[in-house]
């Protein structure tokens, strides 16, 4: 079976496969026509791709057509929505070889929903099968065998955290602090005589993320350029630029961008001490995730001793093609 880790995430999917190829995009989609203005201009991005005779855009195609796309998923059975099965039949169909192969699946819940949710999950996961058509190649999509993961977890069986398993002290604890779009998982594991133990009862998932930042940031923006809204997508590229326009002028937002990154990470370290509680065991802490690259310097302020990781956006994902590999050995 070809093995593929796929981290459908609230804001982005990052997919690798075996062969080494990875793809990352917005995770918004939208059904869509098959031919439309911005394909004829020359204007696509990302994907427009027909999955079961159904046209979807998906990712920045979605983005530009934002009208009753779909980005998050709050419900418990995400898995029914038709938004999410687009996204996940594209990133398959990104990652597999050939038109017809069968696949060795490792994903991940939040951890919110993991222990609830995890077996009915694999359960649609292990029949999941499409049919898609995109960039004028025809795919037949077939899950053979899959595994749910805790999300944040999968980052700790990533290459990019084996050095860092080498060195830990026994009898200890490793919690992944997963900054993500939308929520922060808190995955913590127990170490000892070299082996380890996910921990779930010492896990959880903080609701807050990057999205909280660009939401409070669009309102200092409406506020200093008159506006009555700034939408999310629209604050994430001034937290990224530095700064926005009011009559074609320039204002900078770099204090008022460093002031959330502050407070956004002061908040996430008061929310994860307040639910992770005392315990004697050493306790070392791993920062990943997307928000661990915004918020890196005002993250280590607050976990002072924290570890963190390289290509840590794709680590989850490399994480779980890590699981596909010993799942299928």
């Amino acid at each position: 079976m070809f093995k593929i880790g796929l981290d459908i995430g609230y804001g982005h999917t990052k997919v690798v496969a075996e062969d080494g190829k990875r793809f990352i995009f917005p995770s918004i989609a939208k059904k869509g026509d098959s031919i439309d203005l911005d394909n004829l201009l020359g204007a696509r991005e990302d994907y427009i791709a027909r999955i079961n005779n159904t046209t979807w855009y998906v990712g920045e195609m979605a983005r530009k057509e934002s009208t009753f796309a779909t980005r998050a998923f709050e419900q418990a059975d995400r898995y029914n929505d038709e938004a999410f099965q687009a996204m996940l039949s594209t990133g398959l169909a990104l990652a597999s070889q050939g038109a017809d192969q069968d696949i060795m699946l490792v994903t991940g819940l939040p951890l919110s929903l993991y222990e609830n949710s995890q077996k009915e999950f694999t359960a649609f996961l292990k029949g999941f099968s499409a049919h898609i058509e995109m960039d004028n190649i025809c795919k037949e999509i077939k899950v053979k065998d899959a595994v749910v993961f805790p999300q944040a977890g999968g980052i700790f069986f990533s290459p990019a955290c084996m050095e860092i398993k080498s060195s830990l002290p026994d009898n200890s604890i490793v919690t992944v602090i997963d900054i993500g779009y939308r929520t922060t998982d808190c995955a913590a594991f127990s170490y000892s005589k070299g082996t380890f133990q996910f921990l779930i009862e010492q896990s959880f998932t903080l609701d807050m993320g990057m999205s909280k930042v660009f939401r409070m940031l669009s309102k200092t923006i409406a506020k200093k350029i008159g506006a009555i809204d700034i939408s999310l997508e629209e604050s994430e590229v001034v937290f990224n630029n530095g700064y926005c326009y009011k009559n074609n002028q320039p204002i900078s937002m770099t204090a008022d961008i460093d002031k959330l990154k502050s407070s956004i990470a002061v908040n996430i370290a008061e929310g994860y001490h307040a639910a992770s509680g005392h315990n004697s065991k050493i306790n070392n802490v791993i920062l990943a995730g997307g928000g661990s690259i915004a918020l890196k310097d005002e993250l280590l302020k607050v976990f002072p001793e924290a570890l963190t990781v390289v290509d840590t956006q794709m680590a989850n994902a490399l994480g779980f093609l890590s699981i596909a590999h010993r799942f299928d050995i």
